[in-house]
């Protein structure tokens, strides 16, 4: 089983409404999958090296860098593969675009650090983080592009004022 990272963004009104009927978020993160637009962004298995790039941990750190992992709130308790999804409400999207302002391929190669990811067990290459080459798009750039397709859905949230779910299956 492989752990993909799954974001969607919903009107604010929609994120309440799941969080007040939690029994219904497994229907509506099939429905954004489904979608295919740009309210949808699947960054496959590259969530948790970016998470790293973005709070140097492997879980945690500094809101709001941290939400590939962490903050927003649990709606419900219903586990979406692996653990329940969690909801950013518009305003914490747009300070999630805030802070991935500053971050670019070069910053983000610059974070690389192969000894610590491999230390950490950083998904989906633990213990092999030394076979990639944070300057080379052939060997970094699935990770790069990860980012940049997670940074412009996050804009996009921003841009219309959007909230935001997140989980992994």
């Amino acid at each position: 089983m492989s752990m993909i990272g799954n974001f969607l963004l919903l009107p604010d009104q929609r994120l309440r409404a799941l969080q007040a009927e939690p029994e219904l978020v497994f229907e509506a993160c099939e429905q954004g999958e489904e979608a295919g637009d740009d309210t949808f962004v699947d960054v496959d298995k590259a969530w948790h090296c970016v998470h790293f790039l973005l709070t140097k941990t492997a879980e945690g750190g500094t809101s709001p860098l941290d939400f590939i992992m962490g903050g927003g709130r649990e709606v419900g308790s219903e586990d979406i593969d692996y653990g329940p999804a969690r909801a950013f409400l518009p305003a914490e999207v747009a300070r999630i675009a805030a802070a991935l302002q500053p971050f670019d391929h070069a910053t983000l190669a610059a974070r690389f650090d192969a000894k610590l990811m491999d230390r950490l067990e950083i998904y989906p290459d633990a213990g092999r983080w030394s076979d990639y080459d944070p300057r080379s798009a052939e060997s970094f750039g699935y990770f790069l592009e990860a980012f940049d397709r997670l940074r412009a859905l996050v804009e996009t949230g921003r841009d219309r004022r959007l909230g935001m779910l997140v989980w992994l299956s």
